[in-house]
């Protein structure tokens, strides 16, 4: 039970008794092909050629740490997609079409099958 405990309190902090999600210290360390594939099916989507992940709960510092990271770790170039919502301003990061190869081949054999569509693959044998 302690682990899960401390596996909440790097992801979350409480902020004025409200529980906010953070991107933990360590997301450098944490960020790896399968738990990249795992964001892939979980929150995100593939729109015109490029990947897009839903970063909606962090603030635009963090969503710009993930893309270093993305960067720095995986050799993917991604931006910042600015989405309005009906009360605020939220980012997500757009991987580039030009590093979908790159994030083809890390994540693809940890996306099942019917995931596969997330990154612009149509054909299910």
């Amino acid at each position: 039970m302690q682990a899960f405990s401390e596996l909440h309190s790097s992801w979350y902090e409480n902020r004025e008794g409200t529980l906010v999600k953070i991107l933990p210290k360590n997301i450098e360390e944490l960020l790896t092909p399968i738990s990249l594939a795992h964001w892939i099916m979980g929150d995100g989507y593939y729109s015109n050629g490029n990947i897009i992940l839903c970063t909606d709960n962090f603030s635009e510092k963090e969503v710009l740490l993930l893309i270093d990271v993305l960067t720095n770790k995986f050799s993917i170039k991604a931006g910042t997609k600015r989405r309005a919502n009906k009360s605020n301003v939220v980012y997500r990061i757009n991987i580039s079409k030009t590093s979908l190869p790159i994030l083809k081949e890390l994540v693809l054999p940890y996306i099942i099958p019917e995931m596969q569509y997330k990154l612009g693959i149509t054909d299910i044998d």
